[in-house]
């Protein structure tokens, strides 16, 4: 059987230091003439390069790169003419070259650009600046040559915008998309308003393409048409998938989105995912009176809604056009269903959403939830509590409650750069009003609540050279009941402990320090008795290392020292401290903090910044089954 040969032939890396490739040395002598080039040596040669065989082996050289500088050019004098109305000072500043230093090609090039640039922003569309250069004669034995240098500056007329054409657009509302480009007539053109105009048009997801020019750009002219030209993308999409699992049996999904509604960029989504998980079911006998551990008939029995499912309608609107652009909202219409061996939840709830497009310095949200739910709580074993099995549906409060929730957000940041900061402070503070309108504390069944739980953070960052740098941190939480009855649900408490709070201690294992004496004796009751009685079943979860049941006060500190040793890698060093109570006190007068250190590695990819860390704990409590130590993972760390 024959081949095929590759046509393409293979490539060898080479290191020029130790391998002698034409082509490579060719580059690099391009590269060093370059370099003297800039430094004024306008005539320099470089090369070819001599070789010499090195004890008469012709396959070991010594490569001696011969470089012929020439005369050095200096910059004699340097004119503008022609600058209109701009500051002698401005045009200065943005003059790269210099009298008496070396002349550079590169650097009269950027100079003609930055002087370009100065009328472009103050609507001289049609700016145009040339550079002269014209060199002193002199011989060629000369070590040192004279150029002059002049710009000529054409500022041209200032150009304002007569008319916006939108063309392309199929479904999108005209209006939208100039109030987008946010161009009126009269206004002054310039290249950074096309700019800013295109970009907000891509941002919207709305178009494959977004271009704005001037008709005719070829023709000077002190009022222009702007064309916005536009390629808008398909509006619809559908998902759908149908599959099989032992945990949750048959299961069926589907999404429909729907784009760009009536041309207002307002988009549609219905989402369901339904399942019938029939292994999760109990089964009894059919003959009630059947010995127990004999083989008897079995049955099923089915719950009175056996099918697990999540329904949610959505609207959204990027932005909240013709109000503003500045705000974008949504909708949410959502219905849950979840069967579980240790629990049973139905909930029906409506979400509206308000919040700042800028993330930056400053951004905020709004958002309110009204809603009902039933949680009925079953039997759960030991292994699942400590394995955290259902851990966040368990800590709803069980029973029936029809339920508000008001919660704000409001951030500042003043960090250098967000992915990978090593300057500035951030701000954060999030609130969170809930209200139950039903129940009572004598009502059977029901639950009520009447809370605000306020949360804050302050992050502080300092540059160190060679780019390291130190982050400090503090966060503060409070839970503040506003009647006699109110009770804190387990979803509203604080809880400290694992990566994002404080390493060293498991998830959210940290005990409320108001509670710690309390648990002590319950567990120390437990450990002296080689029966459970005297022995509360709480305590043995937590002598085996359970989650807490959390707090409503919390406070935690950090320091990390962050070392770079590539692009993307750095080494971290931190000290975690906090602890949280159950009930608030006057954290000045009571305060104990938790602590551990550790060692930690940052990865920047293209998904956030990774955190692997080992935290290690300074005082464990082992009656509380705490740990010496830990590994902690997380993504966007601060």
């Amino acid at each position: 059987m024959g081949s095929i040969p590759d046509p393409h032939a293979g490539r060898t890396r080479v290191d020029p230091d130790t391998v002698f490739d034409p082509v490579l040395y060719a580059r690099a002598l391009k590269q060093i003439e370059d370099l003297y080039k800039s430094q004024g040596y306008l005539s320099v040669r470089a090369g070819p390069p001599r070789l010499d065989p090195i004890g008469g082996d012709p396959n070991h050289l010594a490569i001696t790169i011969p470089v012929h500088e020439g005369g050095q050019t200096r910059v004699s004098r340097i004119v503008v003419e022609g600058g209109g109305d701009a500051l002698a000072a401005e045009l200065d500043a943005a003059i790269v070259l210099r009298a008496g230093q070396p002349f550079s090609f590169l650097q009269a090039e950027e100079g003609r650009a930055a002087l370009t640039q100065i009328f472009t922003r103050r609507g001289h569309f049609y700016a145009r600046v040339e550079d002269e250069e014209t060199f002193e004669e002199v011989g060629e034995s000369a070590s040192t040559a004279r150029v002059d240098v002049r710009y000529r500056i054409q500022p041209g007329p200032v150009v304002k915008v007569g008319f916006v054409e939108v063309v392309g657009q199929r479904r999108t509302q005209e209006g939208m998309v100039r109030d987008l480009v946010g161009l009126r007539p009269g206004d002054v053109l310039t290249p950074d308003v096309l700019d800013r105009g295109q970009q907000a048009l891509l941002r919207t997801g709305l178009f494959f393409s977004a271009t704005l020019t001037p008709r005719n750009p070829e023709v000077v002219e002190s009022e222009k048409t702007v064309q916005v030209q536009l390629r808008e993308r398909p509006t619809r999409d559908f998902q759908a998938s149908v599959g099989f699992s032992l945990a949750d049996g048959p299961r069926v999904t589907a999404q429909w989105t729907q784009g760009n509604l009536w041309g207002r960029n307002l988009t549609f989504t219905a989402f369901a995912k339904a399942d019938f998980p029939f292994t999760r079911f109990s089964r009894v006998a059919d003959n009630p009176t059947c010995p127990v551990g004999s083989q008897c008939p079995t049955h099923i029995v089915y719950p009175d809604d056996p099918i697990e499912r999540v329904v949610d309608l959505g609207l959204s609107a990027p932005r909240l056009w013709p109000l503003t652009t500045k705000l974008r909202a949504g909708i949410d219409l959502i219905h849950e269903r979840a069967l579980r061996p240790s629990y049973q939840l139905t909930k029906y709830s409506a979400q509206v959403g308000l919040d700042l497009t800028q993330r930056r310095p400053l951004y905020a949200a709004l958002v309110y939830e009204v809603g009902w739910q039933y949680l009925a709580l079953g039997p759960i074993s030991i292994e699942d509590v400590l394995a955290g099995v259902d851990q966040k549906a368990r800590r709803s409060p069980p029973g029936k409650m029809l339920f508000g929730s008001l919660r704000p957000t409001v951030t500042f940041d003043l960090r250098d750069d967000p992915a990978r900061p090593r300057a500035g402070l951030l701000l954060q503070g999030s609130g969170d009003f809930q209200r139950s309108f039903t129940g009572t504390q004598s009502e059977a069944g029901t639950v009520h609540v009447n809370l605000l739980r306020v949360e804050g953070l302050i992050a502080g960052y300092l540059p160190l050279p060679f780019l390291s740098s130190i982050v400090l941190s503090a966060r503060g939480g409070r839970v503040v009941q506003l009647d006699d009855y109110s009770q804190t649900p387990g979803d509203r408490r604080f809880y400290l402990g694992g990566a994002t709070s404080l390493r060293g201690f498991h998830e959210d294992e940290v005990q409320p320090q108001d509670l710690v004496d309390q648990l002590h004796t319950q567990v120390r009751a437990c450990t002296a008795t080689l029966s459970d009685i005297g022995c509360v079943p709480a305590a043995q979860l937590i002598a085996a290392g359970a989650t807490s049941d959390g707090g409503d006060q919390f406070v935690a500190f950090s320091a990390e020292l962050r070392v770079p040793f590539s692009n993307s890698l750095e080494v971290a060093l931190f000290y975690d401290a906090g602890n949280l109570w159950r009930t608030p006190t006057s954290i000045l007068h009571h305060l104990v903090l938790r602590d551990a250190v550790g060692v930690g590695m940052r990865w920047l990819t293209p998904v956030g910044r990774v955190a692997i860390d080992i935290g290690v704990n300074l005082q464990p409590d082992a009656l509380l089954g705490e740990p010496t130590w830990g590994p902690y993972f997380s993504i966007d760390p601060l």
